[in-house]
Order: C-alpha cells, then sequence, then structure tokens
C-alpha cells in the first residue's frame, strides 16, 4: 500500500514525488471527499515521513488534502492535526536560516499550504487561543523571504497579502484588486488579533517588503503592490509612515 512504499522507499525522493504527484494526487482529485474514511491513516503517514524525510512532495500532498477537507466539519480535528504537525516539523527544518537554502521548495509549499487554509478558513490558522502558532508563521516568513527561490518569495508576500484580505474582508477595506479566488473573512472578534500581530511584527514586515522590492521589484510587481496596498488599509498612518521611514533607512544603509 502506499504507506509501505512511502517507508519503504523514503530515501528516495525521485519515488516518493512519483508516488506523491503522480499517483496519490490524481487518486484524491478523483475521489475527492471519498478518501474521508482514510483521512486519519494518510494524515499520520505524511506526519510520521515528513517527520524524518524533508520532501516537499510530502507537504504538497497535506495541502491537497487540506484544501479538500477544510471546511469540513468532521474532518477538522483532522486538518488541525496535519497543519500543526507538518507546521511543526517544518519549523524544525527551517531552524538555524540554514533550512531555507537548503529546502526552498520547501519554503514554497509551506506558505501555499498555509495559504490555502487561510483562504478557506482562516480561524484555523489565526487562533486568538493559540497566539504561539501565529507568531511563529510571522517569524518564519520574516527569516525566509530572501529565499533565493523567486517562487518561494512570492509564497511568503503572498501570506501576509491574505493574512490582511482576511481581516480587510472582515472590515469591508478595499483592495488593490479583488482577490484572484475566495476569501472566507475573519470573525469580527479575530480581526484585532491579526491588527496586533502586524502592529507587533510591522516595522520587520515593511523591511521585508522594501527589501525584496529593491531586489525582486521586476519579478515581483504586482504581489508587492498588492501587499503594500493593503498594509495602508490595514495600518493606521501614524504607525504606517514611521515604519516604512525606517525600513528605508535600514536599507539605504545597506547599500
Amino acid at each position: 500500500n502506499a504507506e509501505y512504499m512511502g517507508h519503504a522507499f523514503r530515501d528516495c525522493e525521485q519515488f516518493c514525488e512519483a508516488l506523491c504527484d503522480g499517483l496519490l494526487k490524481h487518486v484524491l482529485r478523483a475521489v475527492d471527499r471519498g478518501i474521508a474514511p482514510m483521512l486519519g491513516s494518510l494524515v499520520e503517514m505524511l506526519l510520521a515521513l515528513f517527520a524524518t524525510t524533508p520532501y516537499s512532495c510530502f507537504m504538497y500532498l497535506a495541502s491537497v488534502l487540506m484544501a479538500t477537507f477544510a471546511g469540513v466539519h468532521d474532518a477538522e480535528p483532522l486538518v488541525v492535526e496535519l497543519l500543526l504537525g507538518i507546521a511543526g516539523h517544518a519549523f524544525r527544518y527551517f531552524a538555524g536560516g540554514e533550512g531555507f537554502t537548503l529546502y526552498p521548495d520547501l519554503v514554497m509549499e509551506f506558505f501555499e499550504m498555509v495559504i490555502k487554509v487561510l483562504r478557506r478558513v482562516p480561524r484555523l490558522v489565526i487562533r486568538p487561543e493559540s497566539p504561539e502558532f501565529l507568531e511563529s508563521l510571522m517569524r518564519c516568513a520574516l527569516a525566509g523571504h530572501m529565499v533565493e527561490h523567486v517562487e518561494a518569495s512570492r509564497a511568503v508576500v503572498a501570506f501576509f497579502e491574505v493574512m490582511l484580505l482576511t481581516a480587510s474582508v472582515a472590515l469591508e477595506l478595499p483592495f488593490a484588486q479583488p482577490p484572484s479566488t475566495l476569501i472566507e473573512p475573519l470573525s469580527h472578534d479575530a480581526v484585532p488579533f491579526v491588527q496586533q500581530a502586524f502592529f507587533a511584527f510591522g516595522p520587520d514586515i515593511l523591511a521585508a517588503l522594501v527589501a525584496l522590492a529593491l531586489d525582486r521589484f521586476g519579478s515581483m510587481r504586482s504581489e508587492l503592490s498588492a501587499v503594500f496596498y493593503q498594509c495602508a488599509q490595514m495600518l493606521p498612518r501614524e504607525n504606517l509612515e514611521p515604519w516604512l521611514i525606517g525600513a528605508l533607512v535600514g536599507v539605504s544603509s545597506e547599500l
């Protein structure tokens, strides 16, 4: 079975990619939520494999499962278990900074996975009762934003943008452009939690965005423009202006 093959061949990345991307992905798409009776076993398998082998194909398969079952009430405990478990292992792989260089595909898949959940059921990511998870996500995004992989950087910027969009939808704020896919709004009692997170990390986020704009604006113009616009909508001007000036001064001093 897939679990046996995954464990038996986990040292062969090419085989694992073929198993996840070439077989299991298509099975999941074909049966969709009909796979529900096996969801617990799949979650257990993916967490066990990813715990010892940092292959992005395992994270991609986890992302497909979360996109399929996010919002399904009966499946929510397993979706949360998978999200927190994959994130915990990812944080470990990225720890110390070397992981961002060693596993740029993992950075991309990780933030794309988080975005899928954010768009569908933001309360599973933005959890006021567990603030340490969002804080870890923010720190991870800030640590990995300049990874030498444009798609990974693009996923990090998209994470910040979707975080802002979930709150912006709830507050009925304007958008730089309509979201390309449906954004589920946050509950109103969770919006201040997002605002507080951006206040706490605001100077660092703007510094990261300015650094990316200087380094990769040609390839990330639309993404950076959108997230700067949403920052301007969400953050008070008395905070935004000094943070932006500080970011520009910081970057200019390094030139």
